[in-house]
């Protein structure tokens, strides 16, 4: 009776696993944050930025058009990137993932970072090139918008998993003393060293 009910319970827990999984790798949902900005010049009051992240192309089973058409819908000032656009399991599949790059651009100007997968993707990068999708890497903008004040976008690399985690993830960067009092907005992977990136 006991072997029933657990071989019950694991097919429930299967079958449940699975229909997360694919709800997970092809449905999309639009969250709204409001962040406060210190000293955030009046002009840019409001400024949208779109963030999309770990789309794992060629995996991803979202669809792409309802996608693009919520993007534009949304009209952000920016889309940002934030990694993991390819999948390392298929380096060499990078046709998909050029094509939906190419397509944001137009809808806002568009940057990128790199993730865990994709530093696993020899020249991954080429994947931007094209496009007109900006790809940072300890790189640094000052991005002008229309009918905004100009901001700073910047981007770090994914941490190397064999080396020691940095302790200045910005030493690299250059910031320009005429962007001093521009708001910056920082580009990476890894959430959960939100605090070192300020350190």
């Amino acid at each position: 009776m006991n072997n029933k009910k657990n071989l019950i319970n694991t097919a429930l827990l299967t079958a449940g696993t699975a229909a997360y999984l694919y709800v997970q790798n092809t449905k999309f949902q639009v969250s709204r944050y409001a962040v406060p900005i210190k000293k955030l010049a009046p002009e840019n009051e409001g400024l949208k930025i779109a963030h999309l992240s770990d789309l794992h192309f060629p995996y991803t089973k979202i669809n792409l058009d309802a996608l693009i058409k919520t993007l534009k819908k949304e009209q952000p000032d920016l889309i940002f990137l934030s990694g993991d656009q390819m999948d390392a399991a298929e380096p060499e599949r990078t046709a998909e993932a050029h094509a939906f790059l190419k397509r944001l651009p137009a809808i806002a100007p568009t940057y990128a970072v790199e993730g865990n997968h994709d530093n696993k993707v020899k020249n991954h990068t080429h994947i931007y090139q094209g496009t007109g999708v900006t790809y940072l890497d300890n790189t640094a903008y000052s991005v002008m918008l229309s009918g905004r004040k100009s901001v700073v976008v910047m981007g770090v690399p994914e941490p190397s998993p064999f080396g020691k985690v940095q302790k200045d993830f910005l030493a690299k960067m250059t910031i320009r003393p005429d962007w001093a009092g521009q708001t910056r907005l920082l580009l990476a992977h890894r959430p959960e060293l939100f605090k070192k990136y300020h350190a």
